[in-house]
Order: structure tokens, then sequence, then C-alpha cells
């Protein structure tokens, strides 16, 4: 009986550190860096993020491209399952990765040619918008480098 207690306990052990380990893995690890420093290549000057009480960030910087760079990465850094979502629901991908179910809702988006739509749009911007949308973007793309795991 006393030998049943003991295997029992090392199982029920060895079951809460594999459900700790498992929790630490898909919850707590992927969760953004909050604090101490990071690097972003490309930068020209040295950015500020802060997070407050609600973990909303507050950027600054000194020069516009600087700042809008960062938000990119911090943008990514938050939501960046979520910002491929999107991308793919404008452009009638959806299929892709949740399969059949939804060619449905694949051929509406595609029918709407919203994903043309934004590529004439990001064709036609010029000058300081377009050096701000390419800037957004290195930011989301460093984050992807940075974290492909």
């Amino acid at each position: 009986m006393l030998r049943a207690l003991r295997i029992f306990g090392w199982i029920i052990t060895i079951v809460l550190l594999l459900g700790g380990f498992g929790l630490w893995w898909f919850v707590y690890r992927p969760l953004p860096q909050v604090d101490g420093t990071l690097s972003l290549p490309g930068l020209k000057a040295e950015v500020t993020v802060e997070r407050d009480i609600w973990g909303v960030p507050h950027i600054r910087a000194s020069s516009l491209t600087d700042l809008v760079e960062t938000q990119g990465y911090v943008m990514a850094q938050d939501r960046l399952w979520q910002m491929d979502l999107l991308r793919r629901v404008g452009r009638g991908e959806l299929a892709e990765i949740f399969g059949p179910d939804v060619v449905k809702i694949d051929m509406q988006f595609r029918t709407l040619r919203i994903g043309a739509a934004a590529d004439r749009e990001a064709l036609s911007l010029g000058g300081e918008s377009h050096d701000e949308m390419e800037a957004y973007a290195r930011g989301v793309n460093a984050y992807i480098d940075q974290h492909k795991k």
C-alpha cells in the first residue's frame, strides 16, 4: 500500500511538472518582452518603448521613421497572428490555413477584390507616406526575423 502511494505521488509530481512546463511553453513564453533592451537594426537613434499598467506601448523617438519602424515591431510583438489573419481575410486566403470549410468566405472576399485594391493603393503612395509604410514593414519583418522559432 505504501509503495503504491509513493508511485502515485511520483506520477502526480511528474504530471504537475509537465503541466507547468506546457503552461510556460504555450502561454508565458510567447508573451512580448516588456522589460529590458532590444536591438532593432536600422534605427538611426535610440527609441524608448514604455508600457503602461494595461500593457499599452508608448513610443518615444527622435524621428518619425524610427517611431513608425518601432511601432511595426511592437505591433508584430503583440498581434502578429491577428495581422496575418486579417491579411489573409482581405485577400481571400483563409482556406490555406483553415481548410475547405472557409472557401465560400474566400470567394466572397476575392469577389470584392480587397487585396487588389490594397495593392493599387500601396503602389500609388509616394514620398513620405511610402517611406513610413516601408519603415512599418521593416519593423514587422525585424520581429519575424528575430522570432523564427
